[in-house]
């Protein structure tokens, strides 16, 4: 019996004991001086908070600034590389084009001259073959006809 009791009272006993400790404890000066420090330490935190978040706040929308600013200078700064390789690019191409211009009209009077030179041959080729031809065609008939002739008088004898 004493057992069951001890069971039931102890807690509440122990509990008693804390609260009229911690009513002790809350009447005295060194204690309450503590509790006092530590609000005021919890508001000065609370307002460190604050203005270090103002702060970070702040320094972040400084870092987007310089950020967007060194954007904007990297994108000027490809426009305008990219604005000189292509004025490069078309000065190269008109060059290239010019040169190229000169170098087809070059190959086409070698061209040309090549042609004109090739139809002249040809042509004293064809024309030495012909008159070649020709003669040989005229000493076959001239043999012809001195053989018909010696012929014609050896049958006449």
């Amino acid at each position: 019996m004493r057992l069951t009791i001890y069971t039931d009272i102890i807690p509440k006993h122990v509990q008693w004991q804390l609260e009229l400790t911690s009513l002790g404890l809350m009447e005295d000066t060194d204690i309450q001086t503590a509790l006092q420090d530590i609000s005021e330490l919890r508001g000065n935190l609370n307002t460190m908070e604050k203005s270090l978040r103002g702060g970070f706040d702040r320094t972040a929308a400084s870092i987007d600034g310089v950020d967007s600013s060194i954007s904007g200078g990297f994108e000027r700064l490809g426009e305008d590389l990219l604005g000189g390789i292509r004025k490069e690019r078309v000065e190269a191409l008109g060059s290239l084009s010019s040169d190229l211009e000169t170098v087809a009209e070059d190959l086409k009077k070698i061209l040309d001259e090549g042609a004109a030179t090739y139809e002249n041959r040809t042509k004293e080729v064809v024309d030495h073959i012909f008159w070649r031809g020709l003669i040989l065609l005229a000493v076959f008939f001239a043999g012809l006809a001195v053989y018909r002739v010696t012929t014609a008088r050896r049958r006449r004898d």
